[in-house]
């Protein structure tokens, strides 16, 4: 089983992506002039924000319809806010539609969601379909304009999570900075690069980031040890019954 989870596709590029937390509001209103004075640096493909790290699904909520949804069915969805880029610097795949764009003031109405939010919500054909988030007694109206490959941001062992994602929400702003490395530079320069740049608009904030594919391997860890002493357990279980 743990092999299984850990060949399985997880639906973005790991390799080269760093994230780390928006912990002040040094970085409130900043994130045109961080995304440029990164991308200066030669040492950085993309940038982008998030609610929440790519190893969780931070915020779920329910409240949502559609057209032809069963009354059976829970309403309930994990539901991030991105920028438009965030697709570009995590390597999304797009099975139907289009991505966001930054060039589109129409996306603010727009979502894009994963395979598993089209299976739930029985749609063949999702994209231009309509639906609306009742949040906090207000309705919210958007139009699916793209859907996504699953992508494994929680447990690797359980099934993916229906999400919906933003880049305009009323349940919150993105509070992680998502940067996908240059690869033509090591990784060792391009993150000098990177704390020098980010020291410039929040000099007083450490630059304490995560590698996504060591956030994600953590995952595997608990269960490691378990197998270990499952099989430990065993081995000793069948010395002492071969002892009579």
């Amino acid at each position: 089983q743990i092999q299984f989870a850990k060949n399985r596709p997880v639906g973005y590029t790991r390799e080269g992506l760093i994230m780390l937390e928006m912990k002040s509001n040094d970085f409130k209103g900043k994130y045109d002039l961080l995304r440029t004075e990164l991308k200066n640096t030669g040492a950085v493909a993309e940038i982008s924000e998030s609610m929440g790290k790519m190893t969780q699904v931070w915020s779920s909520n329910d409240g949502w319809e559609w057209k032809g949804r069963d009354p059976n069915l829970t309403k309930s969805f994990g539901t991030l806010t991105i920028t438009p880029e965030h697709g570009n610097t995590i390597g999304w795949q797009v099975l139907q539609g289009r991505d966001f764009s930054e060039k589109l003031a129409t996306d603010s109405s727009g979502i894009v969601i994963n395979e598993a939010a089209m299976k739930y919500m029985n749609l063949i054909n999702p994209v231009g379909e309509n639906v609306s988030w009742k949040f906090r007694d207000k309705d919210y109206h958007y139009q699916i304009i793209g859907v996504v490959k699953d992508m494994v941001m929680e447990s690797p062992y359980q099934p993916i999570k229906p999400t919906m994602f933003f880049i305009k929400a009323p349940n919150g702003t993105p509070n992680w900075i998502n940067i996908k490395l240059e690869p033509s530079l090591s990784t060792s320069e391009a993150l000098v690069k990177i704390e020098t740049a980010l020291k410039k608009i929040a000099p007083t904030i450490p630059f304490d980031y995560k590698f996504v594919d060591e956030e994600y391997h953590a995952k595997f860890i608990a269960e490691v040890r378990i197998g270990r002493l499952a099989g430990t357990f065993s081995l000793l279980a069948i010395f002492i019954s071969c002892l009579g």
